[in-house]
C-alpha cells in the first residue's frame, strides 16, 4: 500500500486513492452498511482490512465501488475538491422549489485541495455520536505516514464501535464538488450526474468528528 517514493507525486496519487478507498470501505464495514459478505480481507502491518469489493448479488456495494472509481478519475485529473458520503432513512424529497433534499442523519466528507507541492485531503464526519481520537501529522517523512495510516485505521474503526447504532434500513448517495477554474463545465465523472439543485438537511443538531490526518510529501489525507 505505501508508495517507495512518497515525494513522487504519482505513487503519492496511487497512494491517496487507496487510502481513500480503504477508509471509505472501513467506514461503510463498521457502520454495518453491508454484510460481511460484500468486503474482502486484507492484512497490513497487523491490521485486518476489509476492501468493499463488486458484487453481482449486491448492486448496491458495486455501485459504490464504481463511484469511487469516478472520485480516482476526477483525483487524477485535480477537479475533485470534495465527496460526500451521506446516509438518509427515507427517499428523498422534491419540494415545488424542485430542490432535491435529503434529510441526513449520517455523513462523511472528503475535501481535497491540490498545490504544487501537496494534495491534501480532509475528511469531516458530522453523526450525533462522541467525538473519537484525533491522529494528526504534520510531516512527511515514510515512517510518520506509514504511524499515522495505521493509526486513522484503527481511529476510524474505534470511532465505527463507538457511534450509536445506525436504522436498519438507510439509503446511501454521494455528492461531488469540484474546483470550478479548472473543471470543465462538461465534465462529469463515471458513475454520476449533474446535481445542482441537491441540498443535504440534517434534522437534528449534529457533532463532526476528525478521525486523523496522513501527509505525503506530494500529498495529504485527513479523516
Amino acid at each position: 500500500m505505501f508508495p517507495n517514493e512518497l515525494g513522487v507525486e504519482l505513487q503519492s496519487l496511487v497512494f491517496i486513492k487507496k487510502l481513500f478507498a480503504v477508509a471509505v470501505s472501513y467506514v461503510l464495514y463498521f457502520r454495518d452498511i453491508f454484510p460481511e459478505s460484500a468486503f474482502h480481507d486484507k492484512q497490513l502491518e497487523g491490521i485486518e482490512l476489509k476492501i468493499l469489493k463488486e458484487s453481482s448479488i449486491l448492486p448496491a456495494s458495486s455501485k459504490i465501488v464504481y463511484w469511487l472509481k469516478g472520485c480516482f478519475d476526477a483525483i487524477d485529473r485535480h477537479f475533485l475538491k470534495s465527496a460526500t458520503i451521506a446516509l438518509y432513512l427515507s427517499d428523498k424529497d422534491l419540494h415545488p422549489s424542485k430542490i432535491c433534499e435529503y434529510n441526513i442523519i449520517e455523513s462523511y466528507c472528503f475535501r481535497l485541495s491540490y498545490g504544487q507541492e501537496k494534495l491534501s485531503l480532509d475528511l469531516k464526519t458530522e453523526n450525533k455520536g462522541e467525538p473519537s481520537t484525533i491522529c494528526e501529522i504534520s510531516n512527511c517523512p515514510e515512517i510518520e505516514v506509514r504511524n499515522a495510516t495505521l493509526n486513522l485505521l484503527k481511529n476510524i474503526r474505534t470511532a465505527g464501535e463507538r457511534l450509536s447504532k445506525l436504522p436498519s434500513e438507510l439509503m446511501i448517495t454521494m455528492k461531488l464538488q469540484y474546483y470550478d477554474e479548472v473543471t470543465p463545465e462538461s465534465y462529469v465523472p463515471p458513475g454520476f450526474k449533474h446535481a445542482d439543485n441537491v441540498s443535504f438537511n440534517f434534522e437534528e443538531d449534529n457533532i463532526n468528528i476528525r478521525l486523523g490526518n496522513v501527509k505525503t510529501h506530494q500529498n495529504a489525507h485527513t479523516d
